[in-house]
């Protein structure tokens, strides 16, 4: 008896400690794909003019990143936090990848998205981001010569 007593008093301490305890938030990371494939449409010509549309138009490659404060079509980037230089490149020690990341406060109460561009096209990918995270890394690969992805937390 006293042992199942002692089993039940270790269960609901267990159990307690659990449902006090708060939960770790996994960070928030958007990885921009690395190309992106459009269509574009046929236009009303002017007079005296013809259109011609490819098909498929040429892929577009990627070419960077932003990170917005409220909706993209507000038109409101984020700057880099303000006296906060890039941070030094590193040597990531898996894959030999020279990082360096450069960290944006993300204003409270406001909505932010990351937003991925592309060549060629104003087509864009965006992502919000969770309402809870602070900062964000974004992360440049010197290796790979671009934006690597961004990390919030």
């Amino acid at each position: 008896m006293k042992r199942e007593q002692s089993f039940a008093g270790l269960s609901v301490t267990l159990l307690i400690v659990l449902m006090l305890s708060k939960p770790v938030e996994a960070a928030f990371e958007a990885e921009c794909p690395e190309e992106i494939k459009t269509k574009q449409t046929s236009l009303a010509p002017p007079k005296g003019w013809a259109v011609h549309v490819d098909t498929v138009n040429s892929r577009q490659i990627f070419t960077g990143l932003q990170i917005f404060e409220g909706h993209p079509k507000d038109g409101a980037p984020l700057s880099p936090e303000a006296g906060a230089p890039p941070a030094e490149a590193a040597v990531a020690p898996a894959d030999s990848t020279a990082v360096t990341d450069t960290i944006y406060k993300i204003p409270v109460a406001r909505e932010t998205y990351v937003v991925c561009q592309y060549s060629d096209t104003n087509q864009r990918l965006i992502k919000k981001v969770t309402k809870d995270a602070t900062t964000c890394r974004v992360r440049f690969s010197e290796t790979l010569g671009h934006v690597q992805k961004a990390v919030c937390q």
